[in-house]
């Protein structure tokens, strides 16, 4: 079974998040890529409580979060948002890459992503593509589903 990823990123990547769930099988619950990368759907230019309240939906009805970094200068406002909701929820956050947004700076050691339940999918060596990073955060997300379903077994049975 495939993990229920919410996809977080710049509304101009939407184009490529709906192909990795239309194209590569992404099990991607984000209703927001399918609004409009040009941002012109109504909801998106004019009514943000509901995007929101749909953003926030999607987070709670996925296994995890992850979000896309595309280049080291873009910032994320929504995609933090979106984490701190997931983490709220006891959901992991997968971060793929970096950005200004999630890189320490004179004013911030960007704290949040030293939380347990923040992951980085990246490579030292190179920026990841977003098919092999979500790849690498499906496999992540579904083996702890997998050590976290045996853990509470055990907690039931008493093992532990």
């Amino acid at each position: 079974m495939f993990p229920k990823i919410y996809a977080a990123g710049k509304i101009w990547h939407a184009h490529m998040f709906k192909a990795l769930r239309d194209v590569y099988a992404f099990d991607i619950n984000s209703r927001w890529i399918d609004l409009g990368a040009e941002g012109v759907d109504p909801i998106v230019t004019h009514n943000k409580p509901l995007l929101w309240q749909m953003c926030l939906e999607d987070v709670t009805a996925a296994d995890a979060v992850v979000i896309y970094c595309d280049a080291e200068d873009e910032e994320q406002r929504g995609a933090v948002m979106e984490a701190g909701h997931a983490m709220g929820l006891l959901k992991p956050v997968f971060c793929i890459n970096t950005c200004k947004t999630f890189s320490p700076c004179a004013i911030s050691d960007v704290a949040f992503t030293h939380h347990p339940l923040w992951n980085w999918v990246r490579d030292e060596e190179r920026k990841l593509s977003a098919l092999e990073g979500f790849a690498r955060a499906a496999r992540a997300i579904a083996e702890a589903s997998v050590v976290g379903r045996a853990a509470m077994a055990d907690l039931k049975m008493g093992v532990a």
